[in-house]
């Protein structure tokens, strides 16, 4: 939730959602992976939860600093993985 307030703030168009699923057919291991939505491009992708934890701290940054972002902070969002 924390994410997507700031995300809010800062008028991103993104969209975060925690997924839990098994890790694979038959088994009861679950792996927890973070869908990040862009919803002014209706595309999504999913973050690991040790990639999401890194750009949740960017973005606290972000919103700490008063949401003054530069081309350099867009970088946060604009990742390619």
């Amino acid at each position: 939730r924390e994410a997507n307030k700031i995300n809010q703030f800062l008028k991103t168009n993104l969209t975060f959602k925690r997924e839990d699923i098994l890790q694979s057919e038959g088994s009861d291991t679950l792996h927890t992976r973070i869908q990040v939505t862009n919803t002014s491009h209706r595309m999504f992708t999913y973050w690991t939860t040790a990639k999401f934890e890194e750009k949740l701290a960017q973005m606290r940054d972000l919103y700490q600093n008063g949401g003054d972002t530069t081309a350099d902070d867009d970088e946060i969002f604009n990742d390619p993985e």
